[in-house]
C-alpha cells in the first residue's frame, strides 16, 4: 500500500521466482503490480471465476468506490464454500 493505495500483491511463488532470479530485487519489484481483484459486495460466481483460468489462490477485495483501498483477501477455498453454501 502506498499511503492508502494498493500497489502491488506479491505471493509465495513471486518470492521463490524473485529468489531464484533476482534476490536483490524489491518486494514491490517481485510483486504483481496490477493484480486481479473483487470489488466488496461482488458476488462469489464472479470472483471464482477469475480465479480460477488464472490459478489464483488468493483474490485482494477492494472497496467498491474505487479508491483501490484494501478492504480484504479471498482465498479460493472460502469462495468456493460459500459458494457452495448458496445453492
Amino acid at each position: 500500500m502506498n499511503g492508502r493505495r494498493r500497489v502491488a500483491v506479491i505471493s509465495r511463488v513471486d518470492v521463490f521466482a524473485a529468489m531464484e532470479s533476482a534476490p536483490a530485487s524489491t518486494v514491490l519489484e517481485a510483486g504483481v503490480r496490477h493484480p486481479l481483484t473483487a470489488e466488496t459486495g461482488g458476488n462469489f460466481a464472479n470472483a471464482i471465476d477469475r480465479m480460477i483460468p488464472h490459478s489464483i489462490g488468493r483474490l485482494p477485495v477492494t472497496d467498491a468506490g474505487g479508491s483501490g483501498k484494501l478492504a480484504g483477501l479471498r482465498t479460493r477455498r472460502a469462495v468456493q464454500d460459500a459458494r457452495q453454501r448458496r445453492h
